[in-house]
């Protein structure tokens, strides 16, 4: 039997250390690629090896509502369980990057 613990704690790392590194991309830069990207959400997914286990690690970015307004950042970790055909676990963080109000300059 797997011990999920400590996959589930990778999955938590890697989620949450790409949406602190995603967090600092600009509103402009995601509204840009989301615009280029339409209909479809913006993002992508990359694969990483750690300590043996393979990993997806990605984004999506959308507006949360309204067009041109705030947007939803999702980031991901994903990974499959070989000995269980189709069997997956993912952690998703998640983060509201508001529209810079162009008002107060």
């Amino acid at each position: 039997m797997t011990d999920l613990a400590p996959i589930l704690s990778s999955l938590a790392q890697l989620a949450e250390g790409h949406l602190a590194t995603m967090k600092e991309v600009s509103w402009e830069a995601f509204a840009k690629s989301i615009a280029l990207s339409a209909p479809l959400p913006a993002g992508a997914t990359l694969g990483c090896e750690v300590e043996g286990r393979s990993y997806d690690v990605g984004d999506r970015a959308d507006w949360l509502g309204i067009p041109n307004g705030n947007i939803q950042l999702r980031c991901h970790a994903t990974t499959y369980f070989k000995d269980f055909e189709g069997a997956s676990a993912q952690v998703e963080r998640s983060l509201e990057i508001l529209k810079p109000d162009r008002t107060r300059q």
